[in-house]
C-alpha cells in the first residue's frame, strides 16, 4: 500500500513538472512573439540619431490600474510605438517627448557655470554596490530609477536627513514605472522623465520598502493605501534644464541632481561592459555606430579640468567607469547624446514630514513571490580556454516557498553549464546559490547566452557574458601596441624635434629683425640728431672777423698812456684759420698768426690786442713768438660788447731797444 502511494506521488509530481515545462514553453513562445512584433514595428520607425536630439517623445499620462502588460488600452498616443533594446546586456527604457507634448513648449533654465573647479554631490558613495536596490535589472525602467534617485537625494538626503545605506532612504521606482511603462514586455517598455516627474507631483512617491521593486514582473499596481503613503514625498513643480556645461555645472553647485535622457550606441555598451578608467567621448559616439538604446540616468558630478560630467547608472556595480557603476561623459556630448535634461528646484520641494509619522505599510500579499539575483548579468574572462566559474545568488523576497527550474538559452548556451541542472527550492527570506561555469574549450572569441530561472508563471533571466583570450594573440597585441607605442614615440619625438628647430629658426629670424630694425632705428636716429644739429647751426647766431686795412705807414701815440710810438706793420704779419665760437656768453677766437715779409721771426716778443680806440684801453697779451718761429697760436676771449668794435692785434720785439709797437692787424667781429 505504501509503494503504491509512493507511485501515484511520483507519477503526480512527474505530471506536474511536465505541465509546468508545457507551460513555460507557452510563456516564452507569446514572449518572443511579442518581441518580433514590437521590432517589426520599431524597424519602421526613425533612426533617433538622424532626429534632432531635443526632440523629446514621451508619454504624458499613466495606464490607471490595467494590469495587463500588453494590453494597450487607452495608452497615449507617444507611448504606443515602443522602442525595443537590442543590446541584451543592459536595459534601457528613456521614452522622449513628443513635440507635441504640453512639456515640450517649457523654457530650458539658465544656470551660469560654477565657480567650483569639481564637486560631487554630498553622500552619492564611491561603488554603487553600497546603495540598497538600485539596479534595474532586465526591466526597461531605467527613467524611473533616475527619477528616484533625484527626488530620494533632495527630499530623503537633503532634508530628511537619511543616509543612503537607510532602509527609508529610496523611493520605489516601480511605483512609476508600472503605472507609466508604454505598451509591451518590462524588458522593452520604457516611459518618459516628465510624466514621471508629473506623477510625484500629483501623487508622490512611497519608499520602496513600501512598494517594491520586482524585476520579475511589472504588473503590480499600488492600491489607494499605497497612494496613501506616496502622498508623503510630492514635489511642486519641475524644470527642463538648459543643454549646455555651464548650466549643468551650476546646477549641481546649488546642490541640484540633474536627470537627463541620452541615446546610446554599441560603443558605450563595450567601455561599460569593460570598466576601465574612461571617459566617454565626442569621438566615440561619433564611431560608435547606430543608436540602439535610449537611456535615464543622473548627473550627480563634474570636472572642469576634464571636461566630464559624472553620471549614476542603474546596471549595478562591478561595470562602468573603474568598475563602480558611474559613468563619466565628455562635455561635448551634452546637446547631442544627452538631449534631455531636468531637475527639481530647492524651492519645488516640500518640509517634508519624517516617516515616522508615516502609516505602516501594507502587509505582503498571502503566496506573494518576488524574486532577486545579486546581478543582471556575468561577465568571465578566460585565458587560453581555462574554465573560470562564477556563483549567482537568487533570493526570495517574497511570502511563500518557489521552485525555480534554471536552464540556458541563446546561441552560445553550448559554452555555459549549470553546476546542477536540477530545480532549486528558496524558502521565503532566503537564498540559494547557483554556479555558472564558463568552458570554452580554447574557442577565441566573445560568447553570449542567457540563464533563465523559471518561477510559477514567470521567467526572470541573466544575461552570460564570456571573453576568451589567447595568451600568445595577447602578447602579438602587446607587442603590436609596444610598437605602435615606439612609433608614436619616435614621431613625437621627431614632431617636438622638427618644432624646436623651426622655434629656433625662428627666434632667429626674429632676433635678426629686431637687429635690422635696431640697427636701422640707430641710423636714423643719428640722421635725425645730425639733421637736427644742422638746423640748430643754421638757425644759431654765428661770428665772423672782418680784417680793417691800417692806414700804410701810419703812427699812433698814446702820450697819456705810456706808450711809445707804434708804427703800421702792414704786409709783415697775417691772420690764418681764424674761428669765432660762442662760448658762455663770450665770444673765442682761435687761429694763427703768421711772419709775412720774412719766412720767420729773427726776434723773441710778444703779442698784443686792444679794443676799441687804441688809446683809450689797456693793452691784454696774447701770445709769444720766439725768434725762428713762422707763427704764433692764438686763442683769445672777447666780450660781446666788442662786436663791430675795432680790435687792434700789435706785436712787439722785446729785444728791440726802442720799445715800440707795431699796429699789424685791425679786425672788427661782425655777427652773421
Amino acid at each position: 500500500m505504501k509503494k503504491e502511494i509512493q507511485s501515484r506521488q511520483k507519477v503526480f509530481i512527474n505530471l506536474k513538472l511536465s505541465t509546468m515545462r508545457t507551460f513555460k514553453l507557452i510563456v516564452m513562445t507569446i514572449m518572443t512573439l511579442v518581441v518580433g512584433c514590437q521590432k517589426f514595428e520599431q524597424n519602421n520607425t526613425d533612426n533617433p540619431k538622424a532626429k534632432d536630439p531635443t526632440e523629446q517623445q514621451g508619454s504624458d499620462t499613466n495606464n490607471g490600474n490595467r494590469t495587463d502588460k500588453n494590453d494597450k488600452g487607452n495608452k497615449p498616443d507617444d507611448q504606443q510605438r515602443v522602442e525595443p533594446n537590442p543590446t541584451p546586456s543592459f536595459a534601457t527604457g528613456w521614452v522622449p517627448v513628443k513635440k507635441n507634448s504640453k512639456y515640450a513648449g517649457n523654457v530650458p533654465i539658465r544656470f551660469d557655470r560654477a565657480q567650483e573647479t569639481k564637486m560631487r554631490l554630498e553622500g552619492f558613495p564611491y561603488d554603487t554596490k553600497e546603495m540598497l536596490y538600485y539596479t534595474q535589472l532586465q526591466q526597461g525602467s531605467c527613467t524611473s530609477f533616475a527619477v528616484s534617485i533625484a527626488i530620494s537625494y533632495q527630499a530623503n538626503f537633503m532634508r530628511r536627513h537619511l543616509s543612503f545605506k537607510d532602509e527609508s532612504f529610496f523611493l520605489s521606482p516601480s511605483y512609476l514605472y508600472n503605472v507609466l511603462k508604454g505598451i509591451g514586455p518590462c524588458e522593452t517598455a520604457g516611459s518618459s522623465i516628465e510624466a514621471s516627474l508629473q506623477r510625484i507631483c500629483d501623487k508622490g512617491i512611497p519608499r520602496e520598502l513600501e512598494f517594491r521593486y520586482d524585476a520579475s514582473t511589472c504588473s503590480a499596481i499600488p492600491d489607494p493605501k499605497i497612494d496613501e503613503l506616496a502622498a508623503y514625498t510630492r514635489i511642486k513643480s519641475f524644470d527642463p534644464l538648459q543643454l549646455s556645461f555651464d548650466s549643468f555645472t551650476g546646477a549641481l553647485s546649488q546642490g541640484y541632481p540633474i536627470i537627463i535622457g541620452a541615446y546610446l550606441n554599441q560603443k558605450f555598451f563595450d567601455l561599460y561592459r569593460e570598466g576601465g578608467d574612461y571617459i566617454y567621448t565626442k569621438e566615440d559616439y561619433d564611431q560608435g555606430g547606430e543608436i540602439v538604446g535610449s537611456h535615464a540616468m543622473t548627473v550627480i558630478g563634474f570636472d572642469q579640468d576634464e571636461g566630464s560630467i559624472t553620471l549614476i547608472n542603474s546596471w549595478g556595480s562591478g561595470i562602468g567607469w573603474k568598475k563602480t557603476g558611474y559613468v563619466k561623459v565628455h562635455k561635448s556630448l551634452i546637446g547631442s547624446m544627452i538631449a534631455a535634461a531636468y531637475y527639481v528646484d530647492n524651492k519645488n520641494l516640500y518640509d517634508y514630514k519624517p516617516y515616522d509619522d508615516a502609516p505602516n505599510p501594507p502587509d505582503p500579499a498571502p503566496n506573494e513571490i518576488r524574486i532577486a539575483t545579486n546581478t543582471s548579468h556575468m561577465i568571465f574572462t578566460s585565458d587560453d580556454g581555462e574554465v573560470q566559474k562564477q556563483r549567482l545568488t537568487i533570493t526570495n523576497n517574497g511570502s511563500s516557498v518557489v521552485n525555480i527550474s534554471p536552464y540556458l538559452e541563446g546561441k552560445d548556451k553550448d559554452y555555459f553549464r549549470l553546476e546542477r541542472n536540477t530545480d532549486i527550492v528558496i524558502y521565503p527570506n532566503s537564498y540559494a546559490t547557483l554556479e555558472v561555469i564558463y568552458s570554452p574549450n580554447n574557442k577565441k572569441g566573445i560568447h553570449t547566452a542567457i540563464l533563465a530561472l523559471i518561477f510559477s508563471d514567470r521567467a526572470q533571466r541573466v544575461v552570460l557574458s564570456g571573453t576568451t583570450k589567447d595568451k600568445d594573440e595577447d602578447r602579438k597585441r602587446e607587442d603590436e601596441r609596444r610598437r605602435e607605442e615606439e612609433t608614436r614615440r619616435r614621431e613625437d619625438e621627431r614632431r617636438r624635434e622638427e618644432e624646436t628647430r623651426r622655434r629656433e629658426d625662428e627666434r632667429r629670424r626674429e632676433e635678426e629683425t629686431r637687429r635690422r630694425e635696431d640697427e636701422r632705428r640707430r641710423e636714423e636716429e643719428t640722421r635725425r640728431r645730425e639733421d637736427e644739429r644742422r638746423r640748430e647751426e643754421e638757425t644759431r647766431t654765428t661770428y665772423t672777423i672782418k680784417e680793417v686795412p691800417a692806414a700804410q705807414d701810419a703812427t699812433i701815440e698814446c702820450p697819456a698812456q705810456g706808450l711809445p710810438t707804434t708804427y703800421s706793420g702792414k704786409r709783415k704779419i697775417a691772420l690764418r684759420d681764424l674761428r669765432v665760437t660762442e662760448v658762455g656768453g663770450n665770444l673765442r677766437v682761435t687761429g694763427r698768426l703768421m711772419k709775412e715779409d720774412t719766412e720767420r721771426f729773427t726776434q723773441r716778443g710778444e703779442v698784443y690786442i686792444k679794443y676799441g680806440e687804441f688809446c683809450q684801453n689797456n693793452k691784454e697779451i696774447i701770445g709769444f713768438y720766439y725768434s725762428g718761429d713762422s707763427s704764433v697760436d692764438l686763442d683769445f676771449y672777447v666780450s660781446k660788447a666788442e662786436i663791430n668794435n675795432k680790435i687792434y692785434i700789435l706785436t712787439k720785439s722785446t729785444e728791440n731797444k726802442n720799445n715800440r709797437f707795431f699796429t699789424n692787424i685791425i679786425i672788427e667781429l661782425v655777427r652773421r
